[in-house]
Formats: structure tokens, C-alpha cells, sequence
């Protein structure tokens, strides 16, 4: 699903990034990734119509369980922040994080591929078979038009 966003709040940053932002939803039901969910890593083509690839664009999602340093990368470039590890009782709920996809990433003509993948929560045997297994939902890319 494509389509267009205005700025809700007067804060003149959030404003800038907001203004005249267009939106790409790329996941919108709950997908499970690691030992119990759909496997190591979970793998989405999505298309960006008429994307101003010099400037950044901002990945929302809404996750549950993340323990590990766990991965989102969108045509092999690592998108920062979008994976917080929590611990104890925060496992349980769901939070929504906001990751940044650096400027020149996104293509405007074919396929993007979101990756999301899941690690081992054992950083002295990284193959031991035991991944983290965490739940995405609500994956949506906000990118800017010329």
C-alpha cells in the first residue's frame, strides 16, 4: 500500500522530515522470525515509486521479544536503531521503534528488499542453532519525493 502523509505536529525537525512524505507499507500482519517463527531471517521485495534516493527515509515497526542483536536491512545496508534488545518483563509487549534508512539506499525504479534477521543470543557460538525468536508487525518505510 502506498500513500501520502502531512505533518501532525508543529516541531519544526519532525515537520521537515514529514512534509510531503510518502509512506510504503511492507509488512502488515505479525511475522515471527528465529526457531520458532519462519526461520533465521524473513525477506520482503517492496517498491518505492518516484523515491528521492538522496535523502534519508524512516522505517517504523512494531516488535515483541527482542533479545539479540538481531538485524534490518534494507538492499544490504543496515537501517540503525530499529531493534532494541529488551530483557525480563518487556518481552511480552509489543514496542514500536523507528529506524533510520541512510540517504541513497532506496531505489525509485524496481525492487527494494527488506531483510530482517535473527541472532544467536550466544556470541561464542554464533551457530549453535539457538536464535533469538522475536515477532514483527506494522512495517512501514516513510520516504521522501522530489
Amino acid at each position: 500500500m502506498i500513500g501520502s502523509a502531512s505533518p501532525a505536529s508543529s516541531t519544526p525537525a519532525l515537520s521537515a522530515l514529514f512534509e510531503e512524505a510518502t509512506f510504503r507499507i511492507i509488512i502488515s500482519t505479525p511475522v515471527t522470525i528465529g526457531d520458532f517463527g519462519v526461520g533465521d531471517d524473513h525477506q520482503v521485495d517492496f517498491t518505492t515509486p518516484g523515491v528521492d534516493a538522496s535523502r534519508a527515509a524512516v522505517l517504523h515497526l512494531r516488535v515483541r521479544g527482542v533479545q539479540c542483536n538481531n538485524t534490518i536491512t534494507i538492499n544490504g545496508v543496515g537501517v540503525t536503531d530499529a531493534l532494541v534488545a529488551r530483557d525480563g518483563d518487556e518481552l511480552d509487549d509489543f514496542y514500536s521503534e523507528i529506524g533510520r534508512v541512510p540517504p541513497n539506499v532506496l531505489r525509485a525504479n524496481g525492487n527494494n528488499t527488506l531483510r530482517i534477521a535473527s541472532a544467536s543470543c550466544f556470541p561464542a557460538a554464533p551457530d549453535n542453532g539457538n536464535r533469538d525468536d522475536f515477532t514483527v508487525d506494522n512495517v512501514v518505510l516513510v520516504y521522501r519525493q522530489p
